[in-house]
């Protein structure tokens, strides 16, 4: 399967930016952070990782200028 087709779950997505789930909240309510919108699946949050592969590079571009 693809990378960009692969999701993995809330829990995975705060291990891997090292955050709780209020900082993820608040990442998914800031329009101007544009963090990647998940699929809401039974009450749990999945995320798609090639969207949070290019939101990762978007704001690596970011930081750069």
């Amino acid at each position: 399967m693809k990378t960009e087709e692969t999701f993995i779950g809330g829990p995975r997505v705060l291990e891997r930016y090292g955050i709780t789930r209020t900082t993820m909240q608040r990442w998914l309510a800031d329009p101007k952070l544009n963090f990647p919108k998940p699929m809401v699946r039974r009450n749990r949050l999945y995320f798609k990782v090639g969207d949070l592969e290019a939101w990762e590079r978007e704001r690596g571009n970011a930081r750069r200028e």
